[in-house]
């Protein structure tokens, strides 16, 4: 007995009752077995087993079958299924386990059950069971698109590199500005880390200008020896390129007046608790009793030259975004790891990696799982231009176990120039193998 095709034969029901309840109950598939293996180079066995058709057919084989598989210099994708054609032919006819060209999907299939594919690389080299791909066994209610774990937005489970600034704000320091002779300075420190984003005078009095001898001030706000601001009252102001542009004209009462930024300013200056900054003021001719004051505008926690996270909208979906807050001066790409831990389960290895991310220009995102020390590299995304969806099939290797129980990560390495980024909606994994998108 090589083949059953059980229909309900002889009961007090009709024969086509028993299909029409399991197609309402189950989806078509592998039920036990029918495994892929190498038979040769160009030939393969699947192995006895059992199967549900979609007019609810069950067939069941316990012979292994061979197939033969064309090998040859072309790169060329096969499907491999049961089909059972309608016949009148008394018993019935047997299901035929068939090979054909390209991915078909199961849910386009009539009177065929798909019992996996093969992605043959081409090159006229020998079957390898790498090139297989099977489906799992058919559930009572099909899963094949939900995932097995899944982690969103704002992704609070993710295991972040230090570093990461979260709710940096943006912090005003008034610092009065009285007669302070001739030359003399104070320093500052706002005891932590800080990124000085801009710089104002406030005018609190008329400077009255003596002709014989005129006030002006220079006013150079220092981090040690490096002068970050720097301004000559008699001078305009000249606007700054990325700041909101100055006023154009000098220090006049109750009037709001930006410093002038020299060349020497550079983005990733900050401020630590040990470090200070240091506002001096040369004054010269008729000195008034109080000058201004200056307001300096600071970002703290400092995100320059670190990485920071947001939660952002992107075609009305949300998504969390990693970003590199590096000196717009600097083009070295900067790396930075994100892990998701889950547990393995029952069913062992996951098969597919699912992601819907926006990476940024000049910024890449590369995936890999980690699983009793072994590195298993997925593949990458850059430059997707929108909010898209990507999979990835997670390879099998004989030297990696997946022990139930155990925890693995799914790791995401952002590598970004400055001002560049990537944003996720979602990372998931599910235990579905297809050859083609689930999710297309």
């Amino acid at each position: 007995m090589s083949q059953q095709r059980i229909l309900v034969y002889g009961q007090l029901i009709e024969t086509d009752d028993l299909p029409i309840a399991v197609t309402n109950l189950m989806s078509p598939g592998r039920l036990k077995g029918m495994n892929f293996s190498v038979s040769s180079v160009d030939s393969m066995y699947v192995s006895g087993g059992s199967c549900l058709l979609p007019d609810g057919i069950i067939v069941i084989e316990d012979e292994t079958k061979t197939l033969i598989v064309p090998t040859s210099s072309f790169a060329a994708s096969y499907t491999i299924m049961y089909q059972l054609e309608d016949t009148t032919t008394l018993g019935g006819s047997p299901a035929l386990l068939t090979l054909i060209n390209g991915y078909l999907r199961q849910e386009n299939l009539t009177n065929s059950t798909i019992l996996g594919w093969i992605s043959y690389p081409g090159g006229a080299v020998p079957l390898n069971s790498s090139m297989f791909i099977q489906p799992s066994y058919v559930r009572v209610s099909p899963q094949i698109k939900e995932f097995d774990y899944r982690f969103n937005a704002p992704m609070a489970s993710a295991i972040r590199t230090e570093g990461v600034v979260e709710n940096n704000k943006t912090i005003p320091y008034k610092i009065p500005v009285a007669d302070l002779g001739v030359t003399s300075s104070t320093s500052i420190s706002v005891g932590t880390s800080a990124r000085v984003i801009s710089a104002t005078i406030l005018p609190t009095v008329d400077v009255l200008n003596d002709p014989a001898n005129p006030y002006y001030a220079v006013i150079e706000l220092k981090k040690g020896t490096d002068v970050l601001f720097s301004y000559d009252t008699r001078n305009p102001l000249v606007p700054i390129p990325n700041t909101i542009p100055p006023k154009s004209y000098g220090l006049v009462a109750g009037t709001q007046t930006a410093l002038n930024k020299n060349t020497s300013l550079q983005a990733e200056y900050f401020v630590f608790t040990t470090e200070h900054l240091t506002l001096e003021i040369t004054e010269h001719g008729n000195v008034p009793s109080q000058v201004a004051e200056i307001v300096l505008m600071l970002e703290s926690p400092a995100t320059l030259g670190t990485w920071k996270e947001s939660t952002v909208l992107l075609t009305n979906e949300w998504a969390e975004r990693w970003a590199y807050q590096g000196s717009g001066t600097l083009t070295t790409p900067v790396s930075y790891s994100l892990y998701f831990p889950f547990i393995i389960s029952s069913t062992g290895q996951p098969r597919k990696l699912v992601s819907r991310l926006h990476v940024d220009f000049n910024c890449s995102v590369a995936f890999a799982i980690l699983v009793g020390g072994n590195t298993i590299a997925l593949g990458s995304a850059a430059n997707t231009g929108t909010l898209l969806t990507r999979e990835y099939n997670v390879p099998s290797s004989s030297s990696i176990t997946w022990t139930a129980g155990k925890t693995a990560y799914i790791q995401v390495t952002i590598t970004a120039e400055p001002s560049r980024g990537a944003s996720f909606a979602y990372v998931g994994l599910t235990n579905e193998p297809t050859p083609f998108p689930l999710f297309a």
